[in-house]
């Protein structure tokens, strides 16, 4: 099992920063970060799906997958250059949209996986 998590961690991590790179780049505007907010919220699904998950299973996919495609530091980025421009309005809501949703789709993921177990 060892061997098999040594390839699979940098081939997701590899597939999750290529999706990131994709999302930001079709779907980023300058009026809304739009890509960064669909990965956040879908790695947040995603990682709700995987919450009774094993260790390993977690590591491979949570933290190689998901934690190259999800990206914490774009939203904090992104907010505070909203900010930092004075527009409030946009930065605010990016930042509570992405927060609700975020937990929201996690939520969801647990308790789409708790309904089939």
């Amino acid at each position: 099992m060892a061997a098999a998590v040594i390839i699979a961690f940098p081939l997701l991590a590899i597939a999750g920063t290529l999706g990131r790179i994709l999302a930001g780049n079709l779907l980023d505007k300058p009026s809304f970060p739009f890509g960064t907010l669909l990965v956040n919220v879908v790695g947040s699904l995603a990682l709700g799906l995987l919450a009774e998950s094993t260790d390993t299973l977690v590591t491979v996919l949570g933290v190689g997958g998901l934690g190259s495609l999800t990206t914490y530091s774009s939203l904090t980025r992104e907010t505070i250059r909203r900010c930092a421009a004075r527009l409030w309005w946009s930065g605010s809501l990016y930042l509570a949209v992405s927060v609700l949703a975020g937990v929201s789709a996690a939520w969801l993921g647990i308790q789409i996986v708790r309904h089939w177990n």
